[in-house]
């Protein structure tokens, strides 16, 4: 089953909103590593949102991300913005 995007859930004219539930640097494990084509030990962010829409939670998204590509990461506030959104 494919979940909506707030996009898509404002789309239809409801609300969305996220709770953050996890937001931490972590360094990379030889699978994330191997993933990103980063070294082992190599830093990345690591998140875990739970999506709404209309007050029914609808997502949770574990999400990872490499810092080069996403200095900002970790400093925006996922209740006002998506990680997409970012």
């Amino acid at each position: 089953m494919r979940f909506a995007t707030a996009d898509e859930i404002r789309a239809r004219g409801h609300a969305h909103r996220s709770s953050l539930q996890q937001l931490e640097r972590v360094k990379a494990s030889e699978l994330l590593a191997r993933q990103f084509d980063l070294p082992v030990g190599h830093l990345l962010f690591h998140s875990v949102i739970v999506h709404f829409e209309n007050a029914i939670p609808i997502q949770v998204e574990d999400r990872w991300a490499n810092p080069l590509l996403a200095p900002d990461y970790m400093e925006q506030d996922y209740a006002s913005i998506t990680p997409n959104e970012y």
